[in-house]
Order: C-alpha cells, then sequence, then structure tokens
C-alpha cells in the first residue's frame, strides 16, 4: 500500500491521519472532534460479497415470478413486477411507467451487479479495472433505488384492494421483502 493510499480524512473536520492497523470490531475515531475514520470488521469482504450475490439472486426471483395475484368475481390474474411500470405506461404514463421501471428494476439491478464487479476482484486479490467509475455509479444511482418506496406503495395498495378483490402476494413479493433486509 503506497504512504497516499494509508491517509484518511475525518469527513467532519477534514484533520488527516494515517491508517493503522487496529483490533478486529474496533473503531480508529478522530483525536480532534472524535468522529469515526474506520473501523475493523472481521472478514467484512466476504460478507458484503455473499450479501450481494444473495441480494441478485433474490432479485432475479422478484422478477421472474409473480408479484401478485388478484381474485375478482371468479376470475384468477397474476403480475410480474415488471407489470407495475408497463401498466402505467399503457394508460397514458408513460414517464411515471419509465420512472418505476428504472427505480425499482434497473437501478437495484445495476448496483447489484457493479457491487459485485467491484467486491469480487477485490476478493480474488485483483484490482478491479475502472473501480472509481463504478463506485461512483454506484453512489449517484444510491439516491434512486426506490424499492423501499415502491414496497410501501405496493402494501398499501394490497390493503385497499382486500375490500374489492381476493390479494394474493407472489413470491416475488417476497423475494422484493427480502431485498429490502
Amino acid at each position: 500500500m503506497t504512504e497516499l493510499a494509508r491517509l484518511i480524512a475525518c469527513h467532519e473536520c477534514a484533520a488527516i491521519y494515517r491508517r493503522t492497523a487496529i483490533a478486529p470490531n474496533a473503531t480508529a475515531n478522530c483525536q480532534r472532534c472524535d468522529a469515526m475514520l474506520y473501523r475493523h470488521i472481521p472478514d467484512s469482504l466476504n460478507r458484503s460479497l455473499a450479501l450481494y450475490i444473495t441480494a441478485l439472486i433474490l432479485w432475479v426471483i422478484a422478477n421472474l415470478f409473480p408479484f401478485l395475484g388478484m381474485k375478482v368475481g371468479g376470475i384468477y390474474h397474476e403480475n410480474l413486477l415488471f407489470a407495475a411500470g408497463w401498466a402505467l405506461y399503457q394508460n397514458g404514463m408513460g414517464e411515471l411507467g419509465l420512472v418505476v421501471f428504472l427505480t425499482s428494476i434497473v437501478f437495484p439491478l445495476i448496483t447489484i451487479l457493479s457491487m459485485i464487479y467491484l467486491l469480487l476482484p477485490v476478493r480474488l486479490g485483483i484490482a478491479p479495472p475502472q473501480a472509481g467509475r463504478v463506485f461512483q455509479l454506484v453512489r449517484t444511482l444510491e439516491p434512486w433505488n426506490l424499492i423501499s418506496v415502491f414496497m410501501l406503495g405496493t402494501l398499501i395498495a394490497i390493503v385497499k384492494l382486500q375490500e374489492l378483490a381476493t390479494v394474493v402476494p407472489g413470491l416475488s413479493l417476497a423475494a422484493l421483502s427480502l431485498l429490502l433486509v
């Protein structure tokens, strides 16, 4: 590790410190303002990689299986997650449909794949090419990953629809819920 790479700046007061090894589960704090600089979480790389691979599996399940099923007047119909944005598009709200599609499907996938792209090579002892740009992409997309907002809207809709129809949560809804955890 180069000397420059060992330096860390406090995010609160901008004091500069040389990164040193600390005990497992310990934190290094700023001597000026006591803000946490970094902490040593044992095996954090493997844990993070496992969580992002799990997130990818859950994302695939959430997009391949039915999201909700509804039974109205004896007719049962199931919808995929993709159907939410598509229904908005078909009803003349194309821009809103695109936003729903991007924020609930595309941006989370890009984030998950980007993090796996960053973590897997590091786990293998290789520096990922363009790591800075990929990480910047993840940081840019972070406020646009709105699965939690989508899920809240879905839960409200389920409660309201239960008066009119029988609503059956699908495997996709469960996978998406786990993805939020």
